[in-house]
């Protein structure tokens, strides 16, 4: 890490955006390894706290990020480099004045190098997308792996008993580097992705999830209560152009890249929702290794790999498809509609179902077979902002009626909820479950992802 600092300062940059959990290690090297910049003046804020790290007193005028920002803004014409190091503080550098100011300290170090004030941003999040045509970015696991890289080429110099300094080891791993960014343009991949808003439909940008605060409930299907944690749960269920996005492909009948995917298996959507993990630089939740096979397990953040009874949703970060619990959470509204009214309506956001759900009744012509899939978002959305969770396409969940369960036997029986476009009204009620075997595809059955945060 060490070194790709001192490669960001060297060339004058003016953002620098570590995503990493470890913030002392950041400060300990801007406090006690750059030997180059020992005339300097070193600013931490954190949640409303400034520290001169000259003196590690906090300065108390600078009580909030844009305070701060526009105290040492104009410090940046002096010679003596300023650096402001940013921790955590994510929905403050979010705000509109923040991000603006932000960025116009990027412009300005840009038209003039000599300008010295520099941000660095220490956050266990990903870049923003906005931020990043102005800065350079460090993911802590591109430094776990070049580390390890380091040492092969260290253990193999020994082996062959080759001595190295360790600016020649340095030269090596430059050189292999350059090669890989000749094979493959994975690096600007990794980067470039976060410029794009992760779907538009129309004029609806979703460029994040729904947040979904956790809660206490007795679901449907349960005799006990169960708490649930927060998570993010997309406003749609996915859409043809989600899913073409990802995986390059459509399977759909009904094509309209505004309706919801379906002819898509539960497997099959395990597979998108790692794919898109892998696209937000998230750790994906499946281990599909042994897809084949019908075995299952969870990538949980401590990095290793558990079976489905031991596995914990709330210790993963990536994209999921929702426990059926989580879904009837949602799908009545969580902690919302508890709160403000309509928990126990018939149906997602309504006891009407004509305003919230296509059915067999709206869907089209009076013969079954006339019936067709709409497009998301057409119909009134529940009290959480979320639509469809009632009709158009049932939803894959996790679970089987076995919950976790998952076997070749037990892949069988996957649950289902929400109804679909020519399901009776009665089985598209927030309460009705199905179950539909997991390895197969149907017309009327897509999913919707959630993430843990």
């Amino acid at each position: 890490m060490k070194n790709r600092i001192l490669e960001f300062l060297n060339n004058r940059e003016a953002i620098l955006w570590i995503k990493t959990y470890n913030y002392k290690e950041v400060e300990k090297i801007f406090l006690e390894d750059i030997k180059g910049l020992e005339n300097k003046r070193l600013y931490v804020y954190e949640n409303g706290i400034t520290i001169n790290k000259e003196n590690n007193s906090p300065e108390v005028t600078m009580n909030d990020l844009f305070t701060t920002l526009d105290e040492l803004y104009p410090q940046g014409i002096r010679k003596i480099p300023v650096i402001l190091i940013i921790k955590k503080s994510m929905e403050e550098i979010l705000k509109k004045e923040n991000l603006e100011y932000i960025k116009e300290i990027a412009e300005t170090k840009r038209e003039n190098p000599k300008y010295n004030f520099t941000i660095v941003i220490v956050n266990n999040k990903r870049i923003y997308s906005e931020l990043i045509p102005f800065s350079k970015y460090i993911k802590k696991s591109d430094l776990d792996n070049e580390n390890n890289i380091r040492n092969y080429i260290i253990n193999l110099a020994e082996l062959e008993k080759i001595k190295l300094n360790q600016k020649e080891v340095e030269s090596i791993l430059t050189l292999l580097k350059k090669d890989i960014e000749k094979i493959s343009n994975k690096q600007q991949l990794d980067d470039s992705y976060l410029q794009v808003p992760m779907y538009e439909r129309k004029n609806i940008k979703i460029k994040d999830m729904i947040l979904v605060k956790g809660g206490k409930y007795k679901p449907s299907f349960l005799k006990e209560e169960k708490e649930i944690f927060d998570i993010e749960v997309c406003k749609y269920q996915v859409t043809q152009e989600m899913w073409e996005d990802i995986m390059e492909n459509n399977p759909s009948i009904f094509k309209n890249k505004n309706n919801p995917v379906n002819m898509i298996s539960w497997w099959g959507a395990l597979e998108y929702c790692n794919k898109l993990s892998e696209r937000y630089d998230l750790v994906p939740v499946y281990d599909l290794s042994r897809w084949t096979e019908q075995v299952l397990k969870i990538k949980q953040l401590d990095g290793k790999v558990y079976d489905l009874d031991e596995a914990d949703f709330k210790e993963t970060e990536g994209f999921r498809l929702p426990t059926e619990i989580e879904w009837e959470w949602f799908a009545r509204g969580g902690e919302v509609a508890q709160r403000e009214g309509g928990f126990y309506f018939k149906y997602s956001g309504s006891n009407s179902i004509d305003e919230v759900a296509w059915y067999y009744k709206n869907s089209g012509e009076s013969k079954k077979s006339s019936k067709e899939l709409h497009e998301v978002a057409l119909k009134k959305a529940n009290q959480l902002g979320i639509y469809d969770c009632s009709g158009n396409l049932w939803e894959w969940t996790f679970d089987t009626e076995k919950e976790r369960n998952v076997s070749k036997e037990s892949i069988k029986n996957i649950i289902t909820r929400g109804g679909s476009y020519y399901s009776e009204a009665e089985v598209c009620m927030i309460d009705f479950r199905d179950a539909e075997d997991g390895t197969q595809i149907f017309d009327n059955i897509g999913f919707r992802v959630v993430r843990t945060i």
